[in-house]
């Protein structure tokens, strides 16, 4: 508050905020999942009842991506009478739920269907839930990339449901792209160490290089200071073959260390040496 004109005086009110002690959630079983969901009114936060509406949105939407469909939520706000503090309770009611009555996957089988059906979460019969399906279009490419088709495209195509009959049918658009192997010959190094770089789109004389970085520096590691490396792409009609030729060469080994210019009492002038440890590590070197 502001009082005077020449002399100004200024008065700060203070008041102490309110905050959420705690959220229940009555009328379904996915209390967990909605609590997680929280972000504009959480317990430990300062509650403000201008922000009730956008906390009822934030589970609106947890709700129909868990299957809970056009759900009515209602918050009720309890004041701690001791405490500067609330408890909230959110009512959900009058939601709408579909159960699947197909699933199509669309697309190129490089993969039988039974295979792909058997990795999914939702079933025919089962309550459709995007989240779930979200899940099940990942846990497809993950699978595609393991069978070799690191590039595979898995997408939802789509879903029409049906009022009448309270059941949706459901769409998955898949794209395997062509088959990728990657191998190593002439030498015991992990292919996992350069099978990434091939999981994207890239320019091939990059990746052919990045390849050879990396198996140079773990044989390097290994003592393999004279080791070459050389990548090839191949390709059939359906399958990119990328090799990686290694030829190790000797395992270099330290022979002996002198340390030159260092003369200590009673070395009478002479270099010093010590013999030292099994294996040549360029990099530490």
């Amino acid at each position: 508050e502001r009082r005077g004109e020449e002399r100004v005086s200024l008065t700060f009110a203070l008041i102490r905020n309110l905050t959420v002690r705690r959220t229940r959630f009555l009328g379904v079983g996915i209390g967990a999942k909605l609590r997680e969901a929280e972000e504009t009114l959480r317990a430990g936060s300062v509650f403000r009842e201008d922000l009730l509406d956008q906390a009822t949105g934030e589970l609106k939407e947890t709700l129909a991506q868990q299957g809970y469909f056009e759900a009515s939520v209602q918050a009720e706000v309890r004041r701690d009478p001791n405490y500067p503090r609330v408890d909230i309770t959110y009512r959900v009611t009058s939601w709408k739920r579909y159960r699947v009555a197909s699933i199509e996957i669309r697309g190129p089988a490089a993969i039988p269907l039974r295979r792909l059906e058997r990795r999914m979460k939702t079933r025919t019969g089962k309550f459709f839930a995007p989240a779930v399906l979200d899940q099940d279009v990942q846990r497809l490419r993950d699978y595609y990339a393991s069978a070799g088709y690191p590039r595979a495209e898995v997408d939802r195509a789509g879903e029409a449901f049906h009022e009448e009959t309270g059941t949706v049918d459901l769409a998955v658009d898949v794209q395997p792209r062509e088959k990728i192997v990657v191998s190593i010959e002439g030498a015991k190094v992990p292919v996992k160490l350069v099978a990434p770089i091939w999981q994207e789109r890239i320019f091939e004389e990059w990746g052919l290089s990045e390849g050879e970085v990396r198996i140079l520096n773990t044989l390097r590691k290994k003592g393999y200071v004279m080791a070459t490396v050389k990548g090839r792409v191949e390709r059939t009609a359906d399958e990119m073959r990328v090799v990686y030729d290694v030829v190790p060469g000797r395992k270099m080994r330290i022979d002996s260390v002198v340390f030159e210019g260092l003369h200590g009492q009673g070395d009478q002038g002479r270099p010093g040496r010590q013999r030292a440890g099994p294996v040549f590590l360029l990099p530490e070197l």
